[in-house]
């Protein structure tokens, strides 16, 4: 099921989006906002294997929702 508006779709996120979600989360222009030194020392920017262990597979599946 997705959302659509005039600007914006929502839709669950799928395994193919997984890379993305990665690279939003640890990548991007807010990272440094969200996690990470200096300002969150104690919250570490996730590896891409850290990432994957603690966001596994049933996040992207739908198979435990």
């Amino acid at each position: 099921m997705a959302l659509t508006g005039t600007r914006v779709m929502l839709r669950k996120a799928t395994e193919a989006d997984r890379r993305n979600v990665f690279k939003w989360l640890a990548h991007s222009d807010v990272t440094a906002s969200m996690m990470g030194p200096p300002i969150f020392p104690d919250s570490k920017i996730p590896t891409r294997e850290k990432f994957c262990q603690d966001y596994g597979p049933h996040y992207f599946n739908d198979s435990h929702p």
